[in-house]
């Protein structure tokens, strides 16, 4: 069965950061690595952290 995919909008800058990730993990490796690639790992792999760290974030802030 084929992925499918959707669009995600970020701002230019955070587009940028992603893609100077995935310029020096490209140069380091001598892979090619898209700013896509640089998001969808740390979707797959900090998901929960983020979401945890959102919680507390924002349960600390109503103290």
């Amino acid at each position: 069965m084929t992925k499918k995919y959707t669009s995600l909008r970020v701002s230019e800058s955070t587009k940028m950061k992603l893609e100077r990730v995935a310029i020096d993990v490209s140069y380091e490796t001598k892979e090619s690595v898209k700013w896509t690639d640089v998001a969808n790992f740390l979707f797959d792999k900090y998901l929960h952290d983020a979401k945890a760290d959102m919680i507390h974030k924002k349960t600390d802030s109503k103290d």
